[in-house]
């Protein structure tokens, strides 16, 4: 059902547009990983993602802090 609901949304279809979203959003949007989004979110994840490829592989163990 996820890749209907994508299919069904206009703002992954027809709106995906400079129209809708500006040359700068759609740059923004094409720029963006999903570790980006993460670390927007919770930048206090950086050393677990560090050097991680894909946000969704395992991702480093963190060190406590001292």
């Amino acid at each position: 059902m996820a890749s209907r609901r994508l299919n069904s949304d206009r703002f992954f279809t027809a709106d995906y547009a400079e129209h809708v979203y500006t040359a700068a959003g759609l740059d923004w949007i094409a720029r963006s990983t999903m570790a980006s989004v993460i670390l927007r979110h919770h930048p206090q994840l950086r050393p677990a993602l560090h050097r991680v490829a894909n946000a969704f592989t395992p991702w480093q163990r963190a060190r406590p802090a001292a």
